[in-house]
């Protein structure tokens, strides 16, 4: 049983003690009525306040979840966003050296090329 129902079944265990014990008790009719009357009174505002109490406090746990929950998933979304420009930054990178890489290479190919062409030219 739950913490809730153990309570509850507390209250309700007090609250027909409290009616049998009057009933029980050598008081008038009028006298046992008006105790009977004023014992359910204060268990239904005791109830009341419980219900209360219990529903801000669920209502609060709540809030700050949704709070703590609202909070990781923007402070995860921050952190691939930075991941991702980070990762594209370094893929610019990379991809300027290998361009680099490859200018160099297509220059010395140009390079060869002409210097065979003039061999050609000079063996003819």
């Amino acid at each position: 049983m739950s913490t809730k129902g153990n309570f509850m079944a507390f209250l309700g265990g007090a609250t027909v003690g409290a009616v049998v014990a009057v009933l029980f008790a050598p008081d008038k009719g009028e006298v046992t009525r008006q105790k009977i009357g004023k014992a359910v009174a204060e268990g239904k505002d005791k109830m009341n306040d419980l219900y209360t109490t219990g529903k801000q406090k669920a209502k609060e746990a709540y809030e700050q979840g949704r709070d703590k929950v609202s909070e990781s998933y923007r402070k995860g979304r921050e952190r691939l966003s930075e991941a991702i420009s980070a990762g594209r930054e370094m893929a610019d990178e990379e991809l300027d050296a290998v361009r680099e890489v490859l200018s160099k290479d297509k220059n010395k190919s140009d390079k060869n090329d002409k210097s065979d062409e003039k061999k050609t030219d000079n063996k003819k």
